[in-house]
């Protein structure tokens, strides 16, 4: 099931576990971008104001 994460493009939770145990398909697990060094935590204020840009925008778009 996770490997269906994998061919969306998308990291499965597990994937070190999978790896380990060899049911990961190791094509898609290649195709994958190389993770970040950093991971990026937004401020509140960031989190805040793209809450109220994603609100003003979503509503819009679908309009």
């Amino acid at each position: 099931m996770q490997n269906l994460w994998l061919k969306g493009g998308a990291r499965p939770a597990r994937m070190e576990a999978m790896t380990a145990a060899g049911t990961i398909d190791a094509d898609l697990a290649a195709a994958l971008p190389e993770v970040p060094a950093d991971t990026v935590v937004p401020t509140e204020k960031q989190s805040t104001d793209a809450g109220t840009l994603l609100g003003e925008k979503w509503a819009a778009a679908v309009q």
